[in-house]
């Protein structure tokens, strides 16, 4: 009984592993931490730029980084399809 209950755990733990839904939750996790850096790039650019606190370009640089980290992050969280492993079991 005691080694049937250790099969089992061990069964579920490696087909987790094998499972295709992880690679779809490290999808949304990248897309996820791409449209938080980029609001907050966004947010930083367009501070500097009104506030005329940066010299140079640093503001511009800034907007437009977040704006291209932002639309790549929503992009991707669009486009990910499928469950979660949460979801599978």
């Amino acid at each position: 009984m005691f080694f049937l209950k250790i099969k089992q755990q061990f069964n579920v733990q490696f087909t987790y592993l094998l499972s295709p839904y992880k690679t779809i939750n490290m999808k949304k996790g990248l897309a996820f931490v791409l449209a938080v850096l980029g609001a907050v790039a966004l947010i930083f650019g367009v501070y500097t730029l009104f506030s005329g606190g940066a010299t140079g370009s640093q503001g511009w640089i800034a907007t437009i980084l977040g704006g291209v980290f932002f639309t790549s992050g929503i992009g991707l969280m669009k486009t990910t399809k499928g469950q979660s492993a949460e979801n599978n079991s």
